[in-house]
């Protein structure tokens, strides 16, 4: 059953409360005001959209390939199980929208406001976020392989276990965004602006991901696979590595002043010359490693464990070696003879057992 723009638009106002199993295909309905719609099951391919005025309709299992959305107003929308590749986005107004399940790859939201929106579980395989808007986005379980969100302004968003394979962020403003158990590897965010980023990244895979330069203050990277990562002569200061697995890692001259490191595994690392000043090593694993030259003044290395490394010219004012195990370790110019070694009492305190 198909119907003329007129008869959409007078069920749409009409006493209809659901339009279903209708084929809209190739249909003109540019401009046209269907908000509050209800739809199940409707083919809308190759349906011109654009400037639509389509808040708060209800597309449930509807079908959208090669539709154009462009400069379409779907505030408060909500999208359920419903499917199109290649659907154009680009300059809509999609805040406050909910898409359950959609499987739309290759989609076009280029230049559109993403703001209060909700994917969960959306397929999204290559779509294209260049130079979208995007505050308080929630995405569950997204498919994000390929996509692009170069250009892009990203603030306080949630990327909840997802796959981010082969996605790019080039100039994307980068602000509070939480990736929690999410595939980044590979990644590349040296061109990304992260001047203000607080980026989270929690039990996340981030092989072979770029940070070169990046400016990356109080982030997290807790719990996080960090192998081949490149930190090079980027800011760390006060981040969290607590937990994380630094094999291979690159991190010369990056600083790490009061970074926390706490129970991490470093093996065959180099971080060289770096500004590492009150950070916390405690508890840490450190095995084939280069840390030559670098400032460790006041950090903590209490209980770690350092072997076939290398410590040369390091600077180690205060530094605290309380417990600490080491072997083949090359502390050649360091002033290690400024350090703290084991507290007598802290250790009977720790070895301490309540009866």
């Amino acid at each position: 059953m198909s119907l003329t723009r007129d008869q959409l638009i007078a069920q749409v106002k009409g006493e209809t409360v659901l339009l279903e199993e209708l084929d809209l295909s190739g249909m003109d309905l540019s401009g046209i005001d269907l908000t509050g719609g209800v739809f199940s099951e409707v083919v809308f391919d190759n349906v011109n959209f654009s400037g639509a005025d389509l808040r708060e309709c209800k597309f449930l299992n509807c079908r959208f390939d090669n539709t154009n959305l462009s400069e379409s107003d779907l505030r408060n929308s909500e999208w359920i199980e419903s499917a199109g590749s290649c659907i154009v986005f680009t300059g809509a107004v999609i805040r406050g929208a909910s898409f359950i399940e959609p499987d739309m790859p290759n989609a076009t939201l280029a230049h559109s406001d993403l703001c209060d929106s909700n994917w969960i579980e959306p397929r999204l395989t290559g779509a294209n976020f260049t130079g979208s808007k995007m505050e308080a986005v929630s995405f569950i379980e997204p498919d994000l392989q390929g996509a692009v969100f170069d250009q892009a302004w990203m603030h306080r968003c949630s990327l909840i276990e997802a796959d981010l394979s082969g996605a790019s962020f080039n100039e994307t403003v980068l602000e509070t965004i939480l990736f929690n158990e999410s595939q980044c590897a590979g990644l590349n965010f040296s061109l990304s602006n992260t001047d203000n980023a607080l980026l989270q990244f929690q039990a996340s895979d981030l092989t072979d991901a770029e940070f070169s330069g990046c400016r990356l203050i109080m982030c997290g990277f807790m719990g996080c696979t960090l192998h081949r990562v490149n930190f090079s002569d980027a800011d760390l200061s006060q981040a969290l590595l607590a937990n994380a697995e630094l094999v291979g890692v690159s991190g010369n001259n990056a600083t790490l002043e009061q970074t926390v490191l706490d129970s991490a595994q470093l093996t065959g690392c180099e971080f060289r010359h770096i500004k590492a000043k009150e950070s916390i090593f405690s508890n840490t694993k450190i095995d084939g490693c280069f840390f030559n030259g670098a400032d460790f003044t006041y950090a903590d290395f209490s209980h770690s464990g350092i072997f076939q490394s290398d410590f040369s010219k390091t600077g180690l004012f205060r530094t605290n070696f309380h417990c600490m195990d080491d072997g083949m370790v090359l502390w050649a110019g360091s002033n290690k003879n400024e350090a703290l070694g084991t507290d007598p009492k802290r250790k009977k305190a720790e070895s301490f057992e309540v009866k």
